[in-house]
């Protein structure tokens, strides 16, 4: 068993997403772009963000639902890093709690005021309030 698993190769492009289970919506910015949103991105988690949407209900691998992931869509296997509404459930962590559980990252992160680093959200990010505006399109 242990020689299938050293013959074992990392699957291309895998990812934990559970978007069959959850509600991506496509957004329009007024103010803003996809590079914005991928800068604040945690580096450890920014390819599996994918910039340029709302994200309602996405799910950790262990059946934890986020409400939502302002920006992104998560293909994320801690949607916690970039999500809000929801608790982290990685061990790595025992600083978090509330609305933004998995901002802060591993206790090893050691992101900046203004950049994100490892799994960590910047440290502007983390004390930031989350403001969501929608509008009714005119055709």
């Amino acid at each position: 068993m242990m020689q299938e698993i050293n013959n074992f190769q990392e699957v291309e492009n895998f990812n934990c997403s559970r978007l069959n289970e959850s509600l991506t919506v496509p957004v329009q910015y007024d103010i803003g772009s996809n590079d914005v949103v991928t800068s604040h991105t945690p580096p450890s988690v920014r390819d599996q963000a994918v910039p340029g949407f709302i994200h309602f209900r996405p799910y950790d691998p262990k059946g934890v639902p986020n409400a939502l992931c302002p920006g992104v869509r998560s293909d994320s296997c801690r949607p916690s890093s970039i999500c809000v509404g929801g608790i982290n459930t990685n061990p790595g962590n025992s600083r978090t709690c509330g609305d933004f559980a998995g901002w802060d990252g591993l206790d090893t992160d050691r992101p900046t005021a203004e950049e994100p680093a490892g799994f960590a959200k910047s440290l502007n990010d983390v004390a930031s309030s989350l403001l969501l505006f929608t509008r009714k399109r005119v055709s």
